[in-house]
């Protein structure tokens, strides 16, 4: 029943975040309508204004640093899975031993 009760808050928040996001992209294209054209390595952009810039490169920062998170957070559980396994050696070992020791 709670787990439940989370669940639908959580989606809630995240809709409630994606509005608002979508709002405020729109608030800074229409804010900042000055038509720009970009350089970026040499190559010259689309001539856009500057708010749809601001918000792509808003995008691109939000997406890059979720995915370095999502990067960070795998290497630490393969770094726990395998410190699970060898303590489960560890483990396996020394109830091996203390079996052998006993059986004498």
């Amino acid at each position: 029943m709670l787990s439940s009760t989370f669940r639908w808050v959580k989606k809630i928040l995240i809709i409630v975040w994606l509005i608002s996001m979508v709002f405020i992209g729109a608030w800074f294209a229409f804010d900042n309508p000055n038509k720009i054209s970009p350089i970026l390595f040499g190559t010259a952009l689309p001539n856009l204004s500057l708010g749809v810039y601001l918000v792509g490169t808003l995008i691109i920062g939000i997406l890059l640093g979720a995915s370095l998170s999502f990067l960070g957070a795998q290497g630490r559980v393969f770094r726990v899975t395998r410190e699970r396994r060898a303590l489960s050696k560890e483990v396996q070992r020394l109830e091996a031993d203390r079996a052998q020791n006993t059986g004498d």
